[in-house]
């Protein structure tokens, strides 16, 4: 009956498929994800997904051979649009991202109105204030917004690289954390203020992701864990968790205690800290 109802609803639904799922979720509190709905709809042929043509023999033979043999030599960074929910109203902001290839951990962000050179300029100087020096290369998309002077001269005599138009495989490993962080974080929660995007991501990324979240590319080791395998002294400079903290200890302290809220559904993801620390009021629903 439920899924009849929900047939019936995306037949006089006039929005886009991501909208639809976002109001199956938060409005009619049905915990499904994307995939199970567009089974349900493909199901009784009311919407027939868009299915990817195959890979072409280029692209299989670069899969999987993005490699690098050790921490800091390149960065990958990217953007993607993440959305914040106002009084009923849906908005969406960009999050720029930096990651270290060797490693996949996540070493800076950004969140702002839109995607531009700044943005880059942030996250690449929130990753310096994590990881202490900058990459050898850096990796970015051919837009101008990644070209310009200013990301020019952060980088100073390292290597810009921009990916080969056309070809998402160059940048995976940041568009596979936009697949994991919508999954994980966004369709557990409604985001409703920048500033409270901004501090999910951070509480996510620093909290879960790199010092808890395994890989199985990484051998089943978290990011961290990984880079303290071969990297020693990376563990016992910063207390056993590579690249924390990437804030000052005082704001790392005050979100310690604060666990991540999940919608109903899914089991919410792990707290960040059993150590008491001062507790942040309980974000409204």
């Amino acid at each position: 009956m439920l899924a009849l109802r929900l047939v019936l609803r995306w037949k006089r639904w006039k929005g886009t498929f991501t909208d639809f799922c976002h109001h199956v979720r938060h409005h009619l509190g049905i915990p499904w994800g994307r995939t199970t709905l567009s089974f349900i709809l493909d199901l009784h042929g009311v919407r027939t997904p868009k299915r990817r043509p195959g890979r072409s023999p280029d692209e299989k033979a670069l899969r999987r051979q993005f490699e690098t043999f050790f921490a800091g030599a390149q960065w990958v960074g990217d953007g993607s649009l993440i959305p914040i929910e106002v009084l009923g109203y849906r908005f969406v902001f960009n999050l720029e991202l930096m990651t270290d290839a060797y490693s996949s951990a996540y070493t800076g962000f950004d969140v702002r109105d839109h995607e531009d050179s700044q943005a880059v300029v942030s996250a690449f100087n929130h990753s310096l204030h994590t990881t202490g020096d900058p990459p050898l290369a850096l990796l970015l998309d051919p837009q101008p917004s990644n070209l310009t002077p200013e990301v020019y001269d952060i980088l100073g005599p390292n290597l810009l690289i921009p990916a080969t138009p056309g070809r998402p495989e160059n940048n995976a490993m940041a568009e596979s954390f936009f697949g994991t962080l919508e999954c994980e974080l966004l369709d557990r929660r409604t985001l409703r203020t920048l500033a409270e995007a901004r501090m999910e991501v951070f509480r996510y990324i620093e909290g879960w992701y790199n010092p808890r979240r395994r890989h199985s590319s990484l051998g089943y080791l978290s990011p961290a864990k990984f880079e303290a395998k071969y990297w020693p002294e990376a563990e016992e400079e910063l207390g056993g968790q590579a690249y924390l903290p990437a804030y000052p200890q005082g704001l790392l302290a005050g979100l310690a205690s604060a666990p991540l809220q999940a919608a109903p559904g899914p089991a919410a993801l792990p707290s960040m800290s059993s150590a008491p620390a001062p507790k942040l009021p309980a974000p409204s629903r």
